[in-house]
């Protein structure tokens, strides 16, 4: 996954790969996500590990885009 770069007339910006707000202005960085969406992929993370190591019934799994989208739900509610 690349950062995105946009010239943000000619003061440069860096964009969130999640939601696509404005990082940082200025030069070029490797960042990737804002806070709150690097926060939402750690829980996918956690999710997915506690998947694999079997500590959820296999009747009581979501698929991790679900989850995804309740978490992003969620906190959006949050925000309002």
């Amino acid at each position: 996954m690349e950062p995105i770069h946009k010239f943000n007339n000619g003061r440069g910006a860096m964009l969130c790969n999640g939601c696509r707000t404005i990082i940082s202005t200025g030069p070029k960085t490797e960042e990737l996500f804002c806070d709150k969406c690097k926060q939402i992929e750690d829980i996918i993370d956690m999710m997915k590990k506690d998947e694999e190591l079997g500590l959820y019934e296999t009747e009581h799994l979501l698929s991790t885009e679900a989850n995804k989208k309740r978490l992003l739900t969620d906190i959006n509610k949050h925000e309002k």
